[in-house]
């Protein structure tokens, strides 16, 4: 439990981050940061579930607010990141998952999806008794 104890409050920093996003607009460079720690949180496989899953809740607030730009230099590392963890979450945070990386992919249509189509083949054979992910 100690262990978890940093992870959770840096999962709380980046939920707080994304309150005041929704409410306020933050300067440039701090939503370039949050960009980058959200971006480099997904792709670290050691990275505490807790995190990785509220850096999922912040691509779409981002991705409204950053430039087409800094939003496409790191959509592979994105779409890379969200299909990793597709494989460690449980069902409950599966939707959220899936949710936010279809939301992604229709925003970058020209990204390389890479290995997506096995990623997602693996996943359903996973969880196909859950209806949801096999919509």
């Amino acid at each position: 439990a100690d262990q978890e104890a940093p992870a959770l409050l840096k999962s709380r920093a980046v939920a707080t981050l994304n309150i005041l996003l929704k409410s306020h607009s933050l300067a440039v460079a701090l939503t370039q940061k949050l960009w980058e720690y959200t971006t480099e949180t997904l792709a670290t496989p050691s990275a505490a579930p807790t995190l990785q899953v509220t850096c999922c809740k912040l691509i779409p607030r981002l991705c409204a607010i950053l430039p087409p730009a800094a939003v496409e230099a790191r959509a592979s590392a994105i779409v890379a990141g969200l299909c990793r963890i597709l494989g460690t979450v449980n069902q409950e945070t599966l939707t959220l998952v899936m949710a936010t990386l279809t939301s992604f992919l229709k925003q970058q249509p020209s990204i390389d999806i890479g290995s997506l189509p096995e990623d997602l083949m693996q996943l359903w054979a996973k969880h196909k008794t859950d209806p949801l992910a096999t919509e």
